[in-house]
């Protein structure tokens, strides 16, 4: 939950969200979960590079690599190369950036992962960009941006084109460059992306201060400062005020333009931009020569020099060269391997051949010699014709044992006919049994009525994996309590609908007969005659046969409601905060319906948290708790069983997961219960495909 809200602050408040990772690391570190872990170191590196930390967030990405390096976490390790990349990129460390970047690449390289192909393209041109090798970044961005448009990822489709305009900038054909701009800020509004917007602003700013349209460029650079400064992106900062002050210079307006060269200055020594103090000294150096103040001119010169030599000595040139030379024989030498592979195929295709034409004149031999040897038969007819006359009297006695083998074979076929039958008929009635066990499992289904009386807008989606099934729901009213249940029994099919059988049954006697209605009251009650129906003791080896459930009892005239859950969640949507009481280890999770309009109030999703035991015997036998939330007109019920964020499906085949499931529950809230169901009908018949149904599916929707 602390992650939750790490991820929700990060960008408003990147502060507040360390405080909030540093206390799920704490939480993490009892438990162990490397993979948890690397997320959550993910997220405050991220968090000191929003705020311009860079030492911290490098430090905190090496942290990412030597985890996922000793657990051989394939994604995590190119996760910490290509972060590593970035900081050492954003603190002028070329050499160092490379070094990683290559290493994050042959990563993509190794999984066949275009996405990832894609950014370190890209990644790796913008370091060859900034050190002067503008036409082997103008290479790599192409590279990136055929990837990109193939699977159409607007975000880096407007990245893409952006790096590219400032190479046809640096080559100063500025109508190309303008065009490639605008192309960046249409996908980049595509992903409402507003610090991508605010990038290209900046960078249209400075296109057009080189063809000397000045008002105009300080409309953009305007633009952009702004953008940058609500998303509080330093680094966005410190360059667009560079070119604001570089735009002033050219004006001859030096004191100007030397107060936002400080300015930029002052955001590129927070965040140690090595390459963006470079350009401010020299900036400051100029402009302080054009004021004829020439000491602070050579103060500024000698600092100017100092970066350079830091940033830009011949042994990190050559190193990058001799990197970027090993990557291109590498490429050159799998281009090599890739020949040779093919010369083996096409000598094994023509082997192949080979045998093919060998077999047909060895075939064709063969039916020679049978030629042959027929036309040998034939001359040689009369003379076997005699010796047939000579031996009739054998062939009339084989004739006779064929004639018998032949009746033994037909009695044996009929035998087998009838055993066929015998199957068909036994498959049949096991077949009518199984839809006479349906029958009688959705007789003690409560009617439909009951709920409709007291509650008229709901929806009930029961989708068995086979006939019979291991989910089933339930719900009685008593005085003036509505009693509803969804029971998710172990197994499915048959041994499930034995299960459902018996919870139905003692449900019914604990409520119905016993009129217990408190929520944990009836879970502990339940457990027990479990335990005593199924004779479960507890030893090692015995079957754990037994329940999950969510069960809520809702007074129907003041709503409120209890609810007590064995490993089956609640989800409450409300226009506003609830108070839970009993909720003592949770935090309701708050979700925002981003798809509704701005003057619609907010929908607020509560997960109340069940009892993490079964209706059955385990290792943690506590009494089931009861937790109370006041409910208002308008709020939304959901109970449900495990089988729809567990069913696999989608491009990767994989689980639907908790997450979407719940803010699928956000997105239709506001519609008809009736047309939620068909919603969520069609959601998981599209997810599935031609996926075979892993579990039961059960879902009851409530609007008070």
């Amino acid at each position: 939950m602390y992650s939750d809200i790490a991820e929700y602050l990060i960008y408003n408040n990147p502060d507040s969200s360390r405080k909030y990772i540093n206390k799920a690391l704490k939480i993490n570190k009892e438990y162990g979960n490397d993979s948890i872990l690397i997320n959550l170191y993910g997220t405050l590196g991220y968090s000191y590079e929003l705020v311009g930390n860079l030492e911290k967030a490098e430090n905190t990405y090496n942290k990412i690599l030597k985890i996922a390096l000793v657990n051989k976490d394939t994604d995590g390790v190119f996760f910490g190369y290509s972060s590593i990349g970035g900081v050492n990129y954003y603190k002028g460390k070329y050499n160092e950036s490379l070094k990683n970047y290559h290493k994050a690449l042959k990563i993509a390289e190794q999984i066949n992962d275009s996405f990832l192909l894609g950014q370190m393209y890209h990644n790796i041109g913008m370091v060859h960009d900034d050190i002067g090798n503008v036409e082997r970044g103008f290479s790599y961005y192409n590279k990136a941006l055929k990837i990109f448009k193939v699977i159409n990822i607007p975000e880096w489709l407007g990245v893409c084109y952006n790096s590219l305009a400032s190479v046809y900038v640096l080559k100063k054909d500025y109508k190309k460059g303008l065009e490639f701009y605008k192309k960046s800020i249409i996908y980049f509004k595509k992903a409402n992306d507003s610090n991508g917007e605010g990038m290209v602003y900046a960078n249209i700013g400075e296109l057009k201060l080189k063809t000397k349209q000045i008002n105009e460029a300080e409309e953009y650079f305007l633009k952009s400062i702004k953008i940058s400064k609500s998303a509080n992106d330093k680094m966005a900062i410190t360059s667009t005020y560079l070119n604001m002050a570089d735009m002033l210079y050219q004006l001859k307006i030096f004191y100007k333009s030397i107060e936002y060269t400080k300015k930029s200055l002052k955001y590129s020594l927070e965040g140690n931009y090595l390459a963006l103090q470079r350009e401010a000294y020299a900036l400051l150096k100029d402009n302080y020569f054009g004021l004829g103040n020439y000491r602070l001119s050579v103060l500024y010169s000698d600092s100017l020099s100092l970066m350079t030599d830091s940033i830009f000595n011949k042994e990190k040139f050559e190193s990058i060269e001799e990197m970027e030379s090993k990557y291109q024989i590498a490429q050159n030498k799998l281009k090599i391997d890739n020949l040779e592979k093919d010369h083996a195929l096409q000598k094994e295709r023509i082997a192949k051949q080979n045998i093919y034409l060998y077999t047909f004149i060895f075939g064709f031999l063969i039916v020679l010699i049978f030629l042959i040897f027929i036309f040998r038969l034939f001359k040689s007819k009369q003379k076997v014709n005699n010796e047939l006359k000579a031996h009739q009297h054998i062939v009339l006695e084989k004739n006779e044992e064929l004639n018998q083998l032949v009746e033994e074979v037909t009695a044996q076929k009929d035998e087998i006919e009838t055993q066929r039958e015998k199957l068909i008929d036994i498959n049949s009635e096991i077949t009518q049994s199984i839809a006479y066990a349906e029958q009688i499992q959705n007789s003690i289904l409560p009617k439909k009525e009951i709920l409709a009386q007291t509650l008229s807008d709901n929806f009930i989606f029961f989708k068995p994996k086979d006939i019979v099934s291991g989910d089933f729901y339930w719900f009685t009213k008593v005085d003036n309590k509505l009693i509803i249940t969804i029971v998710d029994c172990t197994g499915h099919g048959v041994p499930g609908a034995f299960m459902s059988m018996l919870g139905a049954s003692l449900l019914r006697e604990i409520i119905i007969k016993e009129k217990v209605t408190e929520p944990a009251q009836i879970l502990n009650i339940l457990r027990t005659e479990v335990i005593s129906a199924l004779q479960q003791k507890g030893t090692i080896g015995e079957q754990k046969d037994g329940m999950d459930m969510a069960l809520i009892t809702l007074n129907l005239d003041t709503l409120e409601m209890q609810y007590a859950g064995a490993n089956n969640p609640l989800y409450i949507i409300s226009n506003s905060e609830l108070q839970i009481s009993g909720e003592e280890n949770s935090t309701n999770i708050k979700l925002f319906d981003s798809s509704k309009s701005k003057n619609k109030k907010s929908k607020l999703l509560f997960e109340v948290k069940p009892d993490k035991m079964p209706i059955s015997h385990f290792v943690r036998m506590n009494s089931f708790k009861t937790k109370t939330i006041q409910l208002a007109k308008g709020d939304s019920i959901y109970l449900f069983s495990d089988g729809y964020p567990d069913q696999f499906g989608g491009a990767k085949n994989r689980k639907f997961k908790y997450k979407p499931f719940k803010q699928l529950f956000i997105d239709i809230v506001d519609k008809p219960m009736h047309e939620q169901k068909t919603i969520l009908k069609d959601i998981i018949s599209n997810w599935q495909g031609n996926n075979a149904q892993v579990d039961d599916i059960t879902i009851i929707g409530l609007k008070i």
